[in-house]
């Protein structure tokens, strides 16, 4: 399964012009080669791409979809409105866990936020191990994967077994979506071309559970004689605005 974000232009959530950022592209990328590698060899290996996000994700996942994904998944309800990585994360995995996916993609972070902190969360709340900076995956033998990865200045190639979540930071570019008369003749094929949603409630989440979190253990302190904590969120983006920086 590819984890998919609509990229985001700015705070407000205004869309990009990119829909993906060159990490997910790189997750989707990978995980259709993957597919056609497994299949070459006899066996099946669907893609499903999935995004937890208001309607415009619904354009991530089309993409997805006219590149060659085979199902897409939304998850979306008021309560996650303003929550944070952590509850998106829990979200996921439940998406993920209900689908039954062995490996899990998403890109290594966002060209927006560049936090990348949801993929090794969700790999948390699924009990498995997770791979960040992944680049360049190939099949390996017993269903396991060889991943290069890069560690400051050393690049390594690691096994790794299923199940796990691959946080890609370098792959095939997925490929480019036919035509749009050939998109709608694919479309009138298939009944799996439009994103699905799905309920907070199938996943066994509860609204009352996905609260932004207020408080944190331990003291902030600034690192640095010019640096300033600033008391919330909304705060940080007036400051940025009003120096220019967004």
């Amino acid at each position: 399964m590819a984890l998919l974000r609509r990229l985001r232009a700015s705070p407000d959530g205004a869309t990009a012009a990119s829909i993906l950022g060159p990490c997910e592209e790189a997750a989707l990328g990978t995980a259709l080669w993957l597919r056609a590698a497994v299949t070459q060899g006899g066996g099946k290996a669907p893609v499903e791409v999935l995004a937890v996000g208001p309607d415009q994700d619904d354009e991530a996942l089309a993409y997805a979809l006219a590149c060659g994904a085979d199902e897409a998944f939304r998850v979306w309800s008021p309560a996650l409105d303003g929550t944070d990585f952590y509850a998106t994360a829990q979200v996921l995995a439940a998406a993920v866990r209900l689908r039954g996916s062995t490996w899990v993609l998403c890109g290594d972070r966002s060209s927006d936020e560049a936090l990348g902190a949801t993929g090794p969360a969700v790999a948390e709340f699924l009990g498995v191990p997770h791979l960040s900076g992944a680049r360049h995956v190939h099949l390996a033998e017993e269903g396991a994967l060889l991943v290069r990865h890069r560690g400051g200045d050393v690049v390594r190639e690691l096994r790794v077994r299923p199940p796990a979540v691959l946080c890609v930071a370098e792959g095939p570019a997925p490929p480019r979506p036919p035509a749009p008369a050939a998109q709608a003749a694919k479309k009138r094929r298939s009944r799996k071309a439009s994103p699905q949603r799905l309920e907070l409630s199938a996943l066994g989440i509860m609204a009352e559970q996905l609260r932004h979190r207020q408080r944190f253990l331990g003291a902030a302190e600034p690192r640095g004689g010019s640096a300033e904590i600033l008391p919330s969120a909304q705060a940080l983006v007036d400051r940025l605005k009003s120096d220019g920086l967004i």
